[in-house]
């Protein structure tokens, strides 16, 4: 009995030479795919195209369809999320056609593993729903918190997950907040997102790039930069950002405070960056 050493599990925590394949590829909903591999690939969310949180790397067709008429376009992933070790949600700015429609999701070999293995099966087939199980509403916050600025009419540009966990009711559909805590989804994912980060919305985001060098001296107009993407939430009345930054761990925190048009209490967000010093 081999035990620990050359076996399968030896060598490296998922086994030394284990297959890195895209296994799975599944409609969680209308407006979502869950994509799993054998072993956990890469998330360090930072764009790399050996990233499997870099949206550039996937891409959705169809197959065929077994609808009478012209073949829909499919639509187009926004966002990746993280689920658990092995598996992502691809988040789509449309809806999936039903079960008639036969899907293909490829991912790009450039792909690696977190043991920095290449992927080799990268390529997987579903059908679509068999119910389309998405929010129909106007504009509104809870809208905003799935597709950010594609409603929002006072975004003159017109985000491990920025907005927060992602939640799904039992029956299939987004469970979607309101309200303080909508609004501190939506700052959060405003911080957190580089600038550019969303290809339809080229002025959005905060987000500080990991590394840049941070000058102290320049940390009042870093708030203010802030506070003015923060300000573009139609639920925020006021908005007070502060920074500090801790050079020797090389961390910048930003905090928020934000007032609700609707009243009541603030509401309060908070990142980090890891970020550098400069003179």
């Amino acid at each position: 009995m081999s035990g620990w050493g050359a076996s399968s599990w030896g060598g490296s925590p998922w086994g030394a030479g284990a297959p890195f394949d895209l296994v799975s590829a599944d409609a969680l909903t209308a407006q979502s795919i869950r994509c799993r591999f054998t072993i956990p690939p890469r998330a360090e969310g930072d764009r790399a195209l050996s990233d499997v949180l870099t949206r550039s790397l996937w891409t959705l067709a169809i197959v065929s369809s077994d609808t009478l008429g012209t073949t829909p376009s499919p639509p187009s992933i926004i966002a990746i999320e993280v689920v658990d070790a092995t598996a992502v949600d691809l988040r789509l700015a449309g809806e999936l056609e039903s079960g008639a429609v036969t899907y293909r999701v490829d991912v790009a070999p450039t792909l690696r593993s977190a043991g920095g293995a290449a992927v080799g099966i990268r390529t997987r087939t579903f059908r679509g729903v068999t119910t389309a199980r998405t929010h129909r509403g106007g504009d509104t916050a809870a809208t905003r918190a799935v597709h950010p600025g594609l409603t929002d009419r006072r975004n003159n540009a017109t985000p491990h997950s920025p907005a927060g966990t992602w939640k799904v009711t039992s029956e299939g559909d987004y469970d979607l907040t309101e309200g303080a805590e909508t609004l501190r989804k939506l700052q959060l994912r405003r911080l957190l997102t580089p600038r550019g980060g969303f290809a339809w919305l080229p002025s959005y985001g905060f987000g500080i790039t990991r590394g840049r060098l941070i000058n102290v001296r320049r940390l009042p107009e870093l708030e203010d930069e802030a506070r003015r993407q923060l300000l573009m939430e139609p639920e925020a009345e006021d908005v007070g950002v502060s920074m500090s930054f801790t050079p020797a761990l090389g961390i910048l925190r930003v905090r928020a405070r934000t007032r609700l048009r609707s009243g009541g209490d603030p509401v309060l967000a908070e990142a980090d960056f890891a970020v550098g010093g400069a003179p």
